[in-house]
């Protein structure tokens, strides 16, 4: 039976040795986890970092069993620095969640400390 895909939500901790992506229910219940490669776009080229993103992601859809796009995304992702390394890298991604933030990678951890600081 497929997962209602409006009601999964996608992180990617993306780096330069391994990206993982895992896709959470409402409740928090994880129903799908992904490792690829590195994807840092900065070491590795825009065009591998993606295909490395988007096998993880999609290893993490098959175990779901869930299509795309999620209802939302976050993707930390190595080598987002400033917004033109968003806007590079945001094209190739966008299909994955209807609401998408992109940050690097380090945000993910920041993000979750009282007042998003660190």
């Amino acid at each position: 039976m497929s997962a209602p895909t409006a009601y999964l939500f996608l992180g990617v901790d993306g780096g330069g040795s391994k990206t993982v992506a895992v896709l959470v229910d409402a409740t928090g219940r994880e129903r799908g986890r992904g490792i690829a490669g590195g994807s840092n776009y900065r070491a590795i080229g825009l065009d591998a970092a993606v295909e490395q993103i988007h096998r993880a992601v999609q290893t993490a859809q098959t175990m779901a069993e869930s299509d795309l796009p999620c209802a939302a995304g976050w993707l930390g992702l190595a080598g987002i620095d400033d917004p033109t390394d968003e806007a590079a890298l945001r094209p190739h991604l966008a299909a994955l969640a209807a609401t998408l933030r992109l940050t690097n990678d380090a945000e993910l951890v920041l993000g979750a400390l009282p007042g998003s600081i660190g």
